[in-house]
């Protein structure tokens, strides 16, 4: 289940692609796969079966009154029936959750009682935490999970009554996770971070994504081409970015950036724009806009650098597997999963450092045979940990143990 599909929805991220190649993967080795996804703008063919649930479920005046004042964004009943519904004509043995939020925890419990397994890819925290990225006001990590002292994230004031009452369902219902049979994370930061949500470690597994793209490291790269791609949203941090740019500049002339947005908060991109019309980076900095998967990996291909400049406990980027399977240097935050795949310093920033990104980016634009040395060993690596073949079959055994149970 996930909110969004790429090819099927125009919104669509880095989880959404996940649970796309993961369904597809599956149902390459014979699994019975239907994917329950919102209303989608376009439907195309694909080895595996869709379910369309409609959410416009706010539309009598009574409805929406209510909405007003409990505010289901977190816990929505119509969504929860919606679903089980569903579910009851599928007749599944177990049910995947992926990027689920849009549907809200209410399919949980609804799950638990027609007595189905139910298993959780953890690409964000939105399950734990009221913004999803574990992150306080001032920028640092907060372990505060659904807690009343969230309040600061819903800005509780009396314009915002329907946040307090969202905050409160998060408090009352903050053991909803719980009821979830297991979980699948992408590393050991993210598992201990469960853990420290009081899930038992046992109910835990890592697993890589599965990358089913042939490797390859073939040249044709821009010189100085760097690329960021993400949410134009502070927890990218393509801010941090921008404001290396200029020292980056002031070593070489080479240096431009592209930009591949998938959408974000408006204030941010105006904050953005304002930074790079400031700092005369108009001529070095051009946004793409949202492509489609394959040409993604086409401009990644181009990429002298891959910039990652994570703000936020991100359990392993997605873009961090793609630029290293095209053996690409990176320069990427030293922050939650990231760096327990990179191990060499010399890609690796501080996260709220544009002066160490800068001296990184830098630093392979004058060392470029030694930085892609160093891709063709974390290349060499992700062909063993992204391997298709191994985590979907970590998977596969995972379903089958908890369809015996």
């Amino acid at each position: 289940m996930t909110n969004h599909l790429p090819g099927y929805h125009q919104l669509w991220g880095g989880a959404e692609t996940a649970c796309y190649r993961l369904a597809q993967g599956l149902s390459s080795l014979g699994l019975d796969i239907t994917v329950i996804t919102k209303n989608p703008n376009k439907k195309i063919e694909e080895s595996f079966k869709t379910i369309s649930i409609d959410d416009q479920w706010c539309k009598g005046l009574l409805l929406k009154a209510a909405n007003r004042l409990i505010q289901f964004d977190y816990c929505n009943p119509i969504l929860g029936r919606k679903v089980q519904g569903a579910l009851k004509r599928l007749d599944p043995q177990l049910v995947h959750l992926q990027k689920f939020d849009n549907f809200s925890v209410a399919i949980i419990p609804r799950i638990k009682k027609m007595g189905l397994p139910i298993v959780a890819s953890i690409y964000d925290y939105i399950l734990f935490c009221p913004n999803g990225l574990l992150l306080k006001e001032d920028g640092t990590s907060c372990r505060l999970f659904q807690s009343i002292q969230c309040r600061k994230c819903f800005n509780l004031v009396f314009k915002s009554y329907p946040s307090y009452r969202s905050l409160l369902q998060r408090v009352i219902l903050k053991d909803y996770p719980h009821l979830i049979d297991h979980f699948i994370v992408l590393s050991e930061n993210s598992s201990e971070i469960l853990e420290s949500y009081g899930i038992n470690k046992k109910k835990i597994s890592i697993i890589p994504l599965p990358l089913y793209e042939a490797i390859d490291n073939s040249q044709g790269i821009q010189e100085g081409l760097i690329v960021f791609a993400g949410w134009l949203s502070y927890n990218k941090g393509l801010h941090i970015l921008l404001k290396a740019m200029p020292e980056v500049l002031k070593s070489t002339n080479r240096a431009h950036l592209w930009v591949l947005d998938i959408g974000g908060v408006k204030s941010y991109a105006d904050q953005i724009k304002e930074f790079i019309s400031k700092n005369g980076l108009n001529s070095k900095v051009k946004f793409l806009g949202r492509l489609p998967i394959a040409e993604v990996r086409r401009v990644l291909k181009k990429a002298n650098i891959v910039a990652i400049p994570e703000q936020w406990e991100n359990v392993s980027p997605l873009i961090l597997a793609e630029a290293a399977s095209l053996g690409r240097p990176v320069v990427a935050s030293r922050i939650g999963g990231i760096s327990e795949f990179i191990k060499r310093k010399e890609f690796l920033a501080a996260p709220g450092d544009p002066g160490d990104f800068a001296k990184k980016i830098i630093w392979i634009l004058e060392n470029q045979a030694e930085a892609f040395k160093l891709a063709e060993e974390m290349r060499q690596k992700a062909v063993r940990v992204f391997d298709p073949q191994t985590t979907l079959k970590a998977i596969v055994n995972l379903y089958g143990e908890l369809i015996k149970h």
